[in-house]
């Protein structure tokens, strides 16, 4: 019996691991923060890193909770800054990465909730 060989093609072809790993985006770490019933998070500072995309997903078990920022490193989809989020009752919302601000900043927010009149005032900090 006659072994039959593939010719090979000299082509040269692209590193497929290579360039998957080139194509790919560099994103960062989602970091949950549960609203408890009294607007207190489960995390009172949060560190994200702004050169990596971290951003935070807060986490509502119960109520309704509004975020506010005075000053953001946030922004929404036309690039403007996002000061306010909004987390339904039972569900959560993501901040996206931060963008705005300096290599180290230090932001704090206030949560709040209609249905409990309360709040608190947790931060975050943004390192490059």
């Amino acid at each position: 019996m006659k072994a039959v060989t593939a010719k090979r093609n000299n082509k040269k072809r692209p590193n497929l691991k290579r360039s998957s790993i080139l194509k790919r985006e560099v994103k960062g770490e989602t970091l949950r923060v549960h609203l408890r019933d009294n607007c207190e998070p489960d995390y009172e500072w949060v560190n994200l890193r702004k050169k990596i995309g971290d951003q935070i997903r807060w986490v509502s078990r119960s109520e309704q909770f509004t975020i506010h920022f005075e000053d953001t490193p946030f922004a929404d989809k036309q690039g403007n800054k996002k000061y306010n989020f909004v987390v339904p009752a039972g569900g959560h919302v993501d901040s996206g990465p931060p963008v705005f601000g300096d290599k180290e900043q230090d932001y704090e927010y206030t949560i709040s909730c209609a249905a409990l009149a309360m709040s608190a005032d947790p931060g975050l900090s943004v390192k490059e």
